[in-house]
């Protein structure tokens, strides 16, 4: 699977899936999608094969509902809880790990595709 990181996550986390040899690109990394709405982003993320991972779940579940007329079938959608993952540097691995293994486990394009997923941690869990 190919993945976009909504634009709440950092640069960062696209680069150390990126480094385990994952496609992972952050909207941070893509100025035409800096600032869009949801939709747009789902349109896009479609357009280009890539599921979005995102904290987002409020809004994009609308769109599950109401999806934008230029989308079919999305190409997955991977929820993440802030409770679960932070985007603190101190979190990113436990988030990039997870992902990762994700991403491995689904390695084809559409393996994801019109689906949604909670990312779950790949190790033990973290003490509060």
């Amino acid at each position: 699977m190919r993945a976009l990181l909504d634009e709440h996550f950092p640069v960062a986390i696209a680069a150390g899936l990126r480094a385990r040899g994952e496609d992972a690109v952050a909207v941070q990394e893509r100025p035409e999608l800096l600032g869009a709405d949801d939709a747009a982003l789902l349109t896009a993320a479609a357009r280009d094969g890539r599921a979005i991972v995102t904290e987002d779940r409020v809004d994009f579940g609308r769109l599950l509902l109401d999806p934008p007329e230029d989308v079919l079938v999305h190409a997955g959608l991977i929820f993440v809880s802030p409770g679960r993952f932070t985007r603190r540097p101190a979190g990113y691995a436990a988030l990039i790990d997870a992902l990762a293994a994700l991403m491995a486990a689904h390695p084809d394009e559409v393996a994801l595709r019109g689906a949604v997923r909670w990312l779950e941690p790949s190790g033990p869990r973290p003490a509060p």
